[in-house]
């Protein structure tokens, strides 16, 4: 252990306590990410002066200062004195870069109000005639699929868009991320327009975004147990 701010020469007493201390604490560093660590670090002091009247050695507890810190973050420490006690304050220059976004690519649909109301005009004018030429019920269930797929397509076609995924939790797969991305679109359109309809569509994506990431939240959860 290196303390270049110590101003005095003490004789310490590494006892047992300390060293388990110390074992923690180093243990807690080398298997952690990069971690800082700051505070006072109790020790017992044994002074090697005898009193006058009695040839005893004269034992007393002290506190140390120290920054802890196992990657190369630290660029400079200095030491200034505390105005209202005998503790000096230790200060740290820390050098932390931002982390830059990681961006994932995901594909989506533009579900906005004015694109549901084609579709639901749409679908209301598929001419259903058309099932009495197929005779088994897959075969119409096919091709009301298809008709609906296409008219999904036609008016919300898929996209490609690239969103920030940093520091979203671990159970956030694609369906969530589209989910929140359509949440935060249909705030930001609510708050340009103000208008019900968009407050309408923004509580909607709300709903269904909350909904969906509590089932995901549970479910990561089981498999983890």
């Amino acid at each position: 252990m290196y303390t270049n701010f110590l101003k005095f020469n003490l004789k310490v007493y590494s006892s047992q306590e300390l060293d388990s201390e110390l074992d923690k604490i180093t243990s807690e560093l080398e298997n952690n990410p990069i971690i800082v660590k700051a505070g006072d670090l109790e020790i017992r002091r044994v002074c090697s002066k005898f009193s006058k009247k009695k040839k005893n050695i004269i034992s007393s507890n002290t506190i140390i200062d120290l920054n802890f810190h196992n990657g190369d973050l630290i660029d400079e420490t200095h030491t200034i004195e505390c105005p209202f006690s005998d503790h000096n304050f230790i200060l740290a220059k820390l050098t932390i870069k931002k982390q830059t976004a990681v961006r994932k690519k995901i594909s989506c649909r533009k579900l906005s109000q004015d694109n549901l109301v084609k579709i639901s005009s749409l679908v209301d004018g598929i001419d259903l005639r058309e099932l009495k030429k197929f005779e088994t019920v897959e075969d119409k269930w096919i091709f009301v699929r298809d008709r609906f797929i296409s008219i999904v397509n036609e008016v919300a076609p898929l996209r490609e868009i690239c969103v920030n995924i940093l520091n979203q939790f671990p159970w956030y797969d694609q369906d969530l991320i589209s989910a929140k991305h359509s949440k935060d679109e249909s705030y930001k359109k609510y708050k340009r327009s103000l208008l019900s309809t968009d407050k309408d569509a923004f509580e909607f994506h709300k709903r269904q975004f909350k909904k969906l990431n509590d089932e995901k939240l549970i479910e990561f959860f089981k498999i983890k147990q």
